[in-house]
Formats: structure tokens, C-alpha cells, sequence
């Protein structure tokens, strides 16, 4: 469900030396453990100590505001992931479908999403965005 930079920078923050300098290739995880990352490897090394010490993971990230996961999961319903999901597959793997078939799915993704935020978000409410 979430991805593994999704993971790494939930749980991670650089480390950073006296002069608040980051340091190079380290990182501090929430439950204070510091572990090497290896520049241009991937977040596997990260993720593989989330797994192991942290085996609630995706539930925690569920439950935390989508600006800290990076992601909109919380707001999304199992039957839209999965039609999504499909989508994608269909279009990576370069599948035969018929043109009318993905925009009707197109469609019904985006229209199912629009009704599950506007039931479950108030009526007023403030963005906030960083970059």
C-alpha cells in the first residue's frame, strides 16, 4: 500500500551533525536507532528495519495525517485502490483493452473518489502547502 520512500521518509529524518549540517548517508528512525543508507541504493536497508522493529507499520501510517505519509491512502476506498491498481497493471503491462473500456474506468475512478471526499470532508476546511 505504501511505498518504500513513502515508508523510509515517514519513519526517517537525516541526521544532522553540530552545526545542524546533514550528514551524509545517515538516518535516525522515530525509535532513535540511526542506520546507514548507502547513496543511490534504494530504501530497502531502511525499510527491512521498519519491518522488523516497527511490525505495525502500515497501520501507524494509516492513521497519521496523508502530509506526513505523502499519501492520500486514508482517503481512498479499497474498491477505488483496486480498480486503480488494475488500471495501472493494464497499463504497464500494455494489455489489449479497448479505448471506450479505460476512459468508462477512468471515469468511474475519478467520479468514486469525488463522491468518498466530498461525503467525508467538512464543508469548509483549510489546505496547507509546503514545498
Amino acid at each position: 500500500m505504501f511505498t518504500n520512500q513513502q515508508v523510509a521518509n515517514f519513519y526517517f529524518q537525516q541526521v544532522l551533525d553540530a552545526q545542524d549540517e546533514p550528514v551524509t548517508g545517515y538516518c535516525q528512525c522515530r525509535c532513535s536507532r540511526v542506520r546507514q543508507q548507502a547513496p543511490r541504493t534504494g530504501y530497502s536497508n531502511l525499510v527491512s528495519h521498519v519491518r522488523r522493529q516497527h511490525p505495525d507499520f502500515e497501520e501507524v501510517m494509516r492513521s497519521a495525517a496523508p502530509a506526513e505519509t505523502g499519501t492520500l491512502v486514508p482517503w481512498i476506498r479499497r474498491h477505488s485502490l483496486n480498480l486503480f491498481d488494475w488500471l495501472r497493471w493494464t497499463l504497464h503491462h500494455l494489455e489489449p483493452i479497448g479505448e471506450g473500456q479505460l476512459l468508462d474506468d477512468m471515469t468511474c475512478v475519478v467520479q468514486h473518489i469525488k463522491l468518498t471526499m466530498r461525503s467525508e470532508l467538512p464543508i469548509f476546511f483549510g489546505l496547507k502547502l509546503d514545498r
